[in-house]
């Protein structure tokens, strides 16, 4: 939270995270990727995060860049959850 903020003084156009949702509970997940979605669409600075929890990112992004074996893929969020499910026949959201 403190090198989010940090970041934030600068007043920047772009911000570039790693693993956001990394080590924090549930709750604080949450408020972490609202007050990303409101940067994004209030302030207009484009996000760009690593993330492996798949639920944070298909909840709150408006495109998903995938790589995979060297290749990268980009797409909505549904798209991709549709694209999960048809690979593994399961749901991402579950």
């Amino acid at each position: 939270r403190v090198s989010m903020a940090r970041a934030l003084i600068g007043k920047p156009d772009l911000i570039i995270l790693d693993e956001p949702s990394t080590g924090v509970d549930r709750k604080s997940q949450e408020g972490i990727y609202s007050l990303l979605c409101e940067l994004n669409q209030v302030h207009h600075i484009t996000i760009i995060s690593v993330e492996h929890n798949l639920e944070m990112a298909l909840a709150n992004s408006t495109n998903i860049y995938h790589i995979a074996n060297g290749q990268g893929h980009l797409c909505s969020p549904e798209q991709y959850a549709s694209e999960i499910m048809h690979s593994t026949g399961r749901n991402p959201m579950d």
